[in-house]
């Protein structure tokens, strides 16, 4: 099924990742056409820019025009590329996350904000730890998209850090 969805996919031009049909990494386009590719009913991390309002899904644009919302599907992550992340966010993600069997994680272009968030949505998924994640994700976009995503240091000691305080708890 991960493979269908990709080569679907890829007659668009549009960049997605997959992580063991768990974690589904993309760019803001995949968002927009969810319901043709069928996406439509998958938990989906919506990462966004209030400072960049253009570049956001037609979902998260949505979202901020109506006012908060509260569903099981989405859920909507304001995060600036290479900041740290902080822990109320990393647990609110937790807590959407851990009871999901696939998601769909997305920003803008697909390359650093997604890739830091599906890393730590497939740590999570998996049961593995940040390094194995951060190692399958680099695997992962290399063989699958022929590039690295630039995933940087503030976010990922922010992931590392989050971990260590709880990997007790987390198996």
């Amino acid at each position: 099924m991960c493979l269908a969805k990709i080569k679907k996919i890829g007659e668009n031009n549009l960049s997605l990742v997959c992580l063991d049909n768990q974690v589904f990494i993309g760019s803001g386009d995949i968002c927009d056409l969810r319901e043709e590719k069928s996406f439509g009913e998958m938990p989906t991390i919506h990462i966004f820019r209030d400072d960049k309002l253009d570049n956001n899904c037609i979902y998260v644009n949505g979202i901020l025009a109506k006012g908060p919302y509260n569903e099981n599907k989405h859920f909507c992550l304001e995060y600036k590329d290479g900041y740290c992340i902080p822990d109320t966010d990393l647990n609110n993600l937790y807590r959407f996350i851990k009871s999901k069997a696939q998601i769909l994680v997305h920003c803008h272009a697909g390359r650093t904000r997604s890739a830091v968030i599906g890393l730590f949505a497939f740590m999570l998924l998996d049961k593995s730890d940040p390094i194995s994640a951060l190692e399958k994700v680099y695997r992962n976009f290399y063989t699958q998209l022929g590039y690295f995503p630039n995933i940087t240091l503030d976010p990922m000691t922010s992931i590392m850090s989050w971990y260590e305080n709880r990997k007790n708890d987390l198996n």
